[in-house]
């Protein structure tokens, strides 16, 4: 499993098979096309060419990690070395959200789930098309804090009177959820949970949640079904 806030694994057993796989897939012909996949996704070809090489890396550190008589400090290091470039390159390149970005067709559902890409997170939504300028963005405040639950305010600084503002539908929360003391995650862990009513929103949590950190974005949605910017992001503990 990827850890939270990443879809690229960052352990060495899921990393590996996890680079073998979207190595595979990436190369493949797509039906629909006759051409590789990483062409659905406006990846160049020295991207994918860049991404297989990463892959025959881990394969040939993950034979000697594999067999107890090879493994020892240096093959773990190089291991964690590797996955900390590939995540940098990831980051460079944008490569992953490009694939979140891309519309069905000629994307596939399958696109996303080899990659660990989760639909409906602020990477996959947010696209050029979509966002509208104009908006204002909101702040988040932490209102209240109580056992498995926190209110939070929503202001919109450019609408002084009552209300959402001009031509604004929605007022959208988002949330990710991680370890306690983790740093922020990535936009990709963040899962819509509701719209604000009256500026105010009520996050709720299970007991298993406890002692995790909450962290949340706003953003408004119009009449017209575009988005605005997102907020800044915004922590509380879950007690």
């Amino acid at each position: 499993m990827p850890s939270p806030g990443s879809r690229i694994p960052r352990d060495i057993a899921h990393f590996v098979p996890y680079m073998d796989d979207t190595d595979d897939y990436q190369q493949a012909n797509d039906p629909n096309t006759s051409q590789p996949r990483f062409q659905n996704w406006n990846w160049s070809g020295g991207n994918s060419n860049d991404w297989h090489n990463f892959r025959t890396k881990a394969d040939q550190l993950f034979l000697q990690y594999n067999n107890k008589k090879f493994r020892n400090s240096d093959v773990t290091e190089k291991l964690h070395k590797l996955i900390e470039k590939v995540v940098a390159y990831d980051q460079q390149e944008h490569l992953l959200d490009k694939i979140a970005a891309t519309k069905i067709p000629p994307a596939d559902i399958a696109d996303f789930e080899h990659f660990h890409i989760k639909r409906g997170t602020i990477v996959a939504d947010e696209t050029p098309s979509r966002v509208a300028d104009g908006m204002g963005t909101p702040t988040v405040t932490i209102k209240k804090t109580e056992h498995l639950s926190h209110t939070l305010g929503i202001a919109n600084a450019a609408h002084k009177t009552k209300g959402k503002g001009k031509h604004i539908k929605d007022v959208q929360v988002w949330r990710a959820l991680v370890a306690a003391s983790a740093p922020e995650p990535d936009d990709d862990a963040y899962k819509y949970i509701g719209d604000a009513k009256r500026g105010s929103f009520k996050s709720e949590f299970e007991q298993k949640d406890v002692r995790k950190d909450a962290w949340y974005k706003a953003r408004y949605k119009n009449t017209q079904g575009k988005f605005g910017n997102f907020s800044e992001s915004k922590m509380e503990s879950v007690i």
